[in-house]
């Protein structure tokens, strides 16, 4: 995805981690950009994680107060699976294909997301100081996957 991500838009960069506590990690302290650690704006993440699953790491980034959008992009499709992310509080769940109308509907619903969240975050800081993104920097996208 990551390399589809790059051809599709400049609007994104992703960064990949394999981890469930380096995806924790990463949007507690940020990810290198040019020198820079800056904020993580969505984790796209796999059910299974080497050490945890996307939908314990979804609970633990709700209970601590991350309004970030997660999407899980999965191998394993079910709707127990979904379900259980969706009740975790995940915004968007697809199955993996290599199709490119899927990928672009995954692309379109992060888009969707940062977008919606950042219009949020503008209407809540209204009359303070614009940030570098606000300005038109490409954001960060974090994808936690096996």
């Amino acid at each position: 995805m990551e390399a589809f991500a790059a051809r599709l838009t400049d609007r994104f960069q992703v960064r990949s981690v394999g981890r469930f506590a380096d995806a924790l990690d990463a949007v507690e302290t940020g990810v290198g950009v040019g020198g820079e650690r800056v904020p993580v704006d969505c984790v796209v993440t796999e059910q299974r994680l080497p050490d945890g699953d996307g939908v314990a790491l979804t609970e633990r980034l709700r209970e601590a107060g991350r309004g970030l959008p997660i999407v899980f992009h999965t191998t394993c499709p079910s709707e127990e699976r979904e379900a259980a992310a969706f009740g975790a509080g995940a915004d968007a769940y697809f199955e993996k294909g290599a199709d490119r109308g899927r990928f672009d509907a995954i692309v379109d619903r992060i888009r969707a997301l940062v977008d919606e969240r950042r219009e949020r975050g503008a209407e809540t800081n209204a009359g303070s100081a614009s940030s570098p993104r606000a300005s038109g920097t490409p954001g960060e996208t974090l994808r936690s996957e096996e």
